[in-house]
C-alpha cells in the first residue's frame, strides 16, 4: 500500500510537471509569432500587445516555471537522478529562461509599452526619439525571446530523449 501512494506522489508530480512545461513552451513557442504577425500589420505592435506579454510572463510563465522548478526537484530526487545531464540541463534551462523573462523580456515589454504610448502622444522629434529608442529595445527583446525559444526546444528534445 505504501509503494502505491509513494508511486501515486511521482506520478502526480509527474504530470503537474509536464503541464508546467506546457505551459511555458506555449507561451515562449507562440509569442514571437504573435508579435511578428501583430507587428507585421503595423511598424511595431500596438500598446495592448506589450502589456498582454508583461501580463502572460507575471501570470502564466513565471509561475509555472515555480510549479516546474519544484516537481523537478521532487522528482529528480525521487529517482536519484541529481547527476543525469537532463536533469541539469532542466535545471539550468528554467533558472535562464526565469532570468531572461524577469531581467529582459518582461521588463522590456514594459517599457515599450511605455514608449510605444509616448510616441503616440507625441509628434516631431520627440517621436521619433520616442520610435529610436522603441527600435533598439525591441531588437534586444528579439534576441532574448528567440534565444528563450532555442532553450525550449533543446529542453524539448532532450525530455524527449531522456531514458
Amino acid at each position: 500500500m505504501l509503494v502505491t501512494a509513494a508511486s501515486s506522489v511521482h506520478s502526480i508530480a509527474l504530470i503537474v510537471h509536464i503541464v508546467a512545461v506546457i505551459a511555458i513552451f506555449v507561451v515562449t513557442l507562440g509569442w514571437p509569432l504573435v508579435v511578428r504577425t501583430v507587428g507585421g500589420l503595423r511598424n511595431r505592435p500596438p500598446v495592448y500587445v506589450h502589456k498582454m506579454r508583461v501580463l502572460l510572463s507575471r501570470a502564466v510563465v513565471n509561475p509555472a516555471l515555480l510549479v516546474a522548478l519544484i516537481a523537478g526537484v521532487y522528482l529528480a530526487t525521487d529517482e536519484h537522478a541529481w547527476q543525469s545531464f537532463w536533469v541539469l540541463w532542466g535545471l539550468g534551462a528554467i533558472l535562464v529562461i526565469g532570468g531572461l523573462e524577469g531581467g529582459i523580456i518582461a521588463r522590456t515589454h514594459r517599457r515599450q509599452a511605455q514608449l510605444a504610448a509616448e510616441e503616440h502622444e507625441q509628434e516631431g522629434e520627440e517621436g521619433d526619439q520616442a520610435l529610436k529608442k522603441y527600435g533598439r529595445r525591441a531588437r534586444v527583446n528579439d534576441i532574448a525571446e528567440w534565444l528563450v525559444v532555442l532553450i525550449v526546444v533543446l529542453s524539448a528534445v532532450f525530455m524527449s530523449a531522456k531514458p
